[in-house]
């Protein structure tokens, strides 16, 4: 990591480099910077396992989580120009995350993410939208399986906080057309925003006190795992959790490989 920041800043046959990067200017290092990913490192104090060990050991903190995903948030951070399967192989295994390049497991996870419009429930919303050739034929494919990795923060967060009036953000979430769309969307940010406080203040996000939303958001467990899906475009509704599951599965029995 260091000899790449000392080759974007032209340092590497510098005499004294730290010199060198000291003297950079600012817009080489931020590039310099900017192209790296740091992830984080098993020191064994504040970081003592990998997370996938840590819940099996039950060495986590036991408290209350209200948890969730968004439908397609894998298309903010995913890999474009991916034009066929060997390039999605390929993308897979240059991911600084991946512990391993085992053909098998990369080939397990090919099969499991095919591509939109192979007669399989692949869990996407949007499987015909056309892609310009900077996307890449297989966007819709790499963004499934980059979404199933993590986590894209901040998409709900108007709507937790109820901010219809999009005060200190970029664009208004819910500034849409038609009219009738608008008022479902500020119905749906009065809800999520009363769930979340009901949750912080009970353990439960069903003491919202919306009368006009009745359904139960269930606590989640192993045997008959359930979601709240909180929709705005349809009224929100409870739903078996079972999106995309053997890749998930595959992913849960290999979180080793994935730094997980």
């Amino acid at each position: 990591m260091a000899g790449i920041r000392l080759k974007y800043a032209n340092c590497t046959d510098a005499h004294d480099t730290l010199q060198c990067l000291r003297a950079a200017p600012f817009d080489t290092l931020n590039s310099a910077f900017s192209s790296l990913s740091f992830l984080p490192v098993i020191d064994g104090t504040l970081v003592p396992e990998y997370t996938s060990v840590a819940l099996s050991k039950g060495l986590f903190v036991k408290v209350p989580l209200l948890i969730g995903t968004n439908t397609d948030e894998g298309k903010i951070f995913a890999g474009k120009g991916v034009n066929t399967t060997e390039e999605l192989a390929g993308y897979i295994e240059q991911q600084p995350y991946i512990r391993t390049t085992n053909n098998e497991t990369v080939q397990d996870l090919l099969e499991a993410y095919p591509q939109p419009g192979s007669n399989s429930t692949s869990g996407q919303s949007d499987d015909t939208l056309p892609l310009s050739a900077t996307y890449g034929a297989q966007f819709l494919r790499t963004a499934r399986y980059t979404g199933d990795l993590g986590a894209t923060h901040f998409e709900d967060v108007s709507f937790v906080f109820n901010n219809v009036l999009g005060q200190g953000m970029p664009s208004n979430a819910f500034d849409v057309q038609p009219a009738t769309r608008e008022e479902i969307y500020k119905q749906l940010g009065d809800l999520m925003s009363r769930k979340w406080m009901s949750f912080a203040a009970t353990h439960s996000p069903n003491h919202h006190q919306v009368k006009s939303f009745q359904t139960v958001w269930p606590a989640y467990n192993l045997k008959t795992p359930q979601n709240m899906v909180l929709d705005g475009n349809t009224t929100s509704f409870v739903e078996n959790d079972n999106w995309r599951a053997k890749a998930l599965e595959l992913i849960i029995e290999g979180s080793l490989d994935f730094s997980r």
